[in-house]
């Protein structure tokens, strides 16, 4: 064969996979649009909360990440201040969780005296104890006891960690001095040791290349399916002694530490999900889809289910090692959308349950509290 005829049969082979390669991007991108329109199209609520996301949640730095990989220390890590006067909570502003004030919570004390004589008792958590189920725990309470006896304190900051949540501890426990303090966590921690994992394999001066908490893209290319199928897997609490589940145990240990020297109580929780197994094909697919569009770094719905369950031994397993009281939620509720109105945030039922659990759970140590102080 002629040496030019070799170049042009290179050159059309080489022009025939740049046409093909052209065409299968863009068929891709089409494709992956439609998929994501119809799913939002499917549940309007998934697509109300994608809005709501993108107006209220800037895109937040990734600095205070790799400070606290070096200083270990949590209180920089940036905080929200919801407003919840008007419907839904909005962000009011951010600040940092070593700067928040009385004004974050949706119930702070009523009286941030010294002379205060109720008996406090105080949670802690992510946006799932900031949604309210500590008010329906404060009905409970004042139903069995009597009212104007215990202070139910909700301390929940939306994004908290656990980490963020012992910086809130440190501030505020020794100030409103609870007796009894309730931990309820999950969620809020899968996404913020993610984040500090993928720091951790940043190049120093490197930059992310993703949001500190990324969202899929309405239109995604070859490129955008390689890298999300083959190179991104969720987090897992199941690799021994990693560096996640050391700082997962240890963070509660200082927590248990810390309670224990202010002289109150600490409870810790296991952390609740829809019953994923027992739910219709549409059921399902609506969780799917919140996770696909407001939180894909979690996998699908088994993959999070996996990382919900293998975070819950840890809780189990530090509660045992350290003997701090544990409040079963997880293995003694199941439910889907009657309980769930996303993978983690409760309905009015939902929250009547989870209410219900603690209470029972804290019975024993309120009564113990109530003969003390009628001595």
């Amino acid at each position: 064969m002629p040496k030019y005829s070799k170049g042009r049969l290179t050159a059309k082979v080489v022009w025939a996979v740049f046409v093909f390669s052209i065409c299968a991007e863009i068929a891709t991108r089409l494709v992956t649009y439609g998929i994501w329109r119809k799913g939002l199209s499917d549940f309007p609520s998934v697509a109300r909360r994608l809005e709501e996301t993108k107006r209220n949640m800037p895109r937040l730095d990734w600095r205070p990440i790799f400070r606290y990989l070096r200083d270990s220390d949590a209180s920089n890590i940036p905080a929200p201040i919801m407003k919840t006067s008007d419907g839904p909570a909005r962000l009011a502003r951010l600040t940092t969780f070593g700067r928040l004030g009385p004004d974050a919570f949706s119930k702070p004390p009523r009286d941030d005296s010294k002379k205060n004589r109720l008996i406090r008792v105080a949670f802690f958590g992510g946006s799932t104890t900031f949604d309210g189920y500590p008010d329906i725990v404060q009905e409970m309470i004042d139903d069995y006891f009597g009212a104007n006896l215990f202070e139910v304190l909700n301390l929940g900051v939306p994004a908290s960690s656990s980490p963020t949540t012992l910086v809130l501890m440190k501030r505020f426990v020794p100030r409103w001095k609870p007796r009894l303090i309730v931990i309820y966590h999950g969620f809020n921690d899968i996404v913020f040791y993610d984040r500090l994992l993928t720091a951790r394999g940043l190049e120093p001066g490197q930059e992310p290349d993703e949001a500190l908490i990324p969202r899929i893209k309405a239109s995604r290319g070859l490129l955008d399916l390689f890298r999300h199928k083959f190179l991104y897997k969720p987090i897992f609490f199941d690799e021994g002694e990693s560096f996640v589940v050391r700082s997962i145990k240890n963070t509660y240990s200082d927590m248990d530490r810390f309670v224990r020297a202010q002289k109150a109580k600490l409870f810790i929780s296991t952390f609740d999900a829809p019953d994923y197994d027992r739910l219709s094909d549409k059921d399902r697919r609506f969780y799917e889809a919140h996770l696909t569009y407001l939180w894909p770094l979690m996998g699908n719905t088994t993959q999070y289910a996996r990382s919900i369950a293998q975070y819950n031994r840890l809780v189990r397993e530090v509660a045992a090692e350290r003997e701090i009281e544990l409040i079963e939620i997880a293995e003694k509720t199941r439910g889907g959308r009657d309980m769930f109105r996303d993978n983690c945030h409760r309905t009015n039922e939902g929250k009547k349950e989870h209410a219900r659990l603690v209470f029972e759970a804290l019975k024993k140590s309120l009564f113990a509290l109530k003969q003390s102080a009628s001595r």
